[in-house]
């Protein structure tokens, strides 16, 4: 990776923590995810599933809140099918079980294609994307 490549991965990744997409204030509302070893917590609502609508509420570290804004960006308006796919595949890159290159037919998710190399950020990551998929997965 060059050091502009990882720039534009760090913009991409600031830009979604600083202004993320499909945001909703909760309350108690939606199901509660969290990450102990890093205290990201996440509120995840699935709004509707035909198309996929997905909102969240959350606080913690950057990879964490802008996997989650990412996530519902690129869920949002598939068919819940598609979005079950999509998640299974994202979150198959980040555990290292698909090649991370695998993210760029993903948009701006392919901006964390370095956390399959950080274990210990591969939680941050992952924590939307497996609230998701539950969620889908029960709808």
């Amino acid at each position: 990776m060059s050091d502009l490549d990882g720039e534009i991965e760090r913009e991409i990744i600031y830009d979604h923590y600083s202004h993320p997409r499909h945001t909703e204030t909760m309350g108690d509302a939606g199901c509660l995810l969290e990450n102990p070893s890093c205290g990201d917590r996440l509120r995840l609502r699935l709004a509707g599933t035909d198309p996929v609508d997905l909102r969240f509420e959350g606080k913690g570290c950057s990879i964490s809140q802008a996997s989650a804004s990412m996530m519902a960006e690129l869920l949002c308006g598939k068919s819940r099918e598609e979005a079950i796919a999509i998640a299974e595949s994202v979150l198959a890159a980040f555990r290292g079980e698909k090649s991370p290159e695998s993210l760029e037919a993903y948009g701006d998710v392919a901006a964390l294609a370095g956390v399959a190399k950080l274990p210990v950020r591969v939680k941050c990551a992952a924590l939307a994307w497996q609230g998701a998929l539950a969620a889908l997965r029960r709808a």
